[in-house]
């Protein structure tokens, strides 16, 4: 009974998430606005993390609520901590509300439900930073200017890994509520990739319909291509759902939160191990960003295009290709820290995980995240199609 309710709950998150991703999406593009500091610019319809916090609330409480299956001991008071979370992350969104004011939102629900009879106080408090610090940094993996899905990615990936080590450890409520988690995000995902696919048929369709009627009324094309600006100098365009600060920072808080009653019974040794194995690639975005913000002399708190995501596409990557990169990276340091914690590894995994993640954090600093994008191959060959278009042109 229980394997047949899992496997509806998760269905019916994916299907709940997709449609309401679809509906937000439309509704952002439509009704509202957002403003930056420079004026108005494009609408970037981030309520798709606000439909997969809702559809991973109502699937989550609906068992319970029905009399079905109970969410087991703390575990609906994570789902409504969750929601208060989201709910924060929904206000920053929608009036840009400072980091330390995040910060210490997400602390005061970490510590409204976190296990202090398995922690310790001292412990206790440590999680707390560490939850907050968490959801923090799922949070820089979202960008509205460079859209990937990588943050959604690396969610799907960390939910499995955080339900695998609380079904090792019994808490089987926990196990359910994260795997509705990781089918919410996916129902997220294929809205995601639906829109990117819709709008790759509508720039091909764009450059190969044909300019005039006759040859004689044809706009030649340039012989080169445009130069295209700085990352940081493009306006932002619509990624047709983002997570934003609501989904990411629910996501964040609730894999973060779920993490600590499952390693706490671990030691604190090899729980806190396990716990960086976990989120080892939000961490490392972190520790990218301050590093390169220091060497610049640029303010920490200042946001820019210096994140994994986009130093990954200044080297040529697309969107895609920067989603399925970051995916393989979290699963192989998920993966490590479930085997860690099933005691399938030992704790030398950790440390290659570490190794790992420094090692990529030394190659990206290479990266001149401030300067002009490097030119894909993409871009020569776009621009050999016009050359060779303009010429038929002048021959015909």
């Amino acid at each position: 009974m229980s394997v047949l309710y899992g496997i509806a709950a998760a269905l019916a998150a994916l299907f709940l998430s997709a449609a309401l991703a679809a509906l937000a999406a439309t509704a952002a593009r439509r009704f509202v606005a957002p403003r930056g500091r420079g004026g108005p610019r494009p609408v970037a319809p981030w309520f798709g993390g606000l439909a997969v916090a809702l559809a991973t609330c109502a699937v989550g409480a609906a068992g319970p609520a029905l009399g079905v299956r109970p969410l087991g001991e703390g575990t609906g008071a994570l789902l409504a901590a969750g929601a208060a979370v989201a709910a924060l992350g929904l206000a920053a969104d929608l009036w840009r509300l400072r980091s330390r004011f995040l910060f210490a939102g997400t602390a005061s629900a970490a510590a409204c439900v976190m296990p202090y009879e398995r922690t310790g106080v001292v412990g206790g408090v440590l999680a707390v930073l560490f939850v907050a610090g968490a959801a923090l940094a799922f949070r820089s993996l979202d960008h509205a200017d460079v859209p990937t899905g990588a943050s959604g990615a690396v969610g799907v990936v960390t939910a499995f890994g955080v339900g695998a080590c609380a079904a090792a450890e019994a808490l089987d409520g926990l196990a359910l509520l994260l795997s509705v988690h990781a089918a919410a995000l996916t129902g997220f995902l294929t809205q995601q990739h639906r829109h990117f696919l819709v709008r790759r048929h509508r720039h091909t369709a764009a450059h190969l319909a044909p300019s005039g009627p006759s040859h004689s009324t044809q706009v030649r094309q340039p012989l080169i291509a445009p130069h295209r600006p700085p990352l940081a100098a493009r306006p932002r365009q619509s990624a047709g759902a983002a997570l934003g600060a609501s989904g990411a920072l629910f996501t964040g808080f609730l894999l973060a939160a779920s993490a600590v009653p499952a390693c706490a019974g671990r030691g604190p040794g090899a729980g806190a191990g396990v716990l960086f194995a976990l989120t080892a690639l939000p961490v490392a975005d972190v520790v990218l960003v301050a590093v390169s913000r220091r060497r610049a002399g640029r303010p920490l708190l200042r946001g820019g295009p210096d994140h994994l995501a986009h130093r990954l596409r200044r080297l040529g990557l697309t969107a895609q290709a920067v989603t399925v990169l970051l995916g393989a990276a979290a699963f192989a340091t998920v993966a490590a820290g479930v085997m860690v914690h099933t005691g399938r590894a030992g704790q030398g995994a950790v440390l290659w995980v570490a190794g790992g993640m420094a090692a990529v954090v030394c190659l990206l600093l290479r990266v001149n995240p401030y300067g002009p994008r490097k030119v894909s191959n993409r871009t020569h060959r776009m621009a050999s199609a016009q050359v060779r278009a303009s010429l038929r042109v002048r021959n015909g």
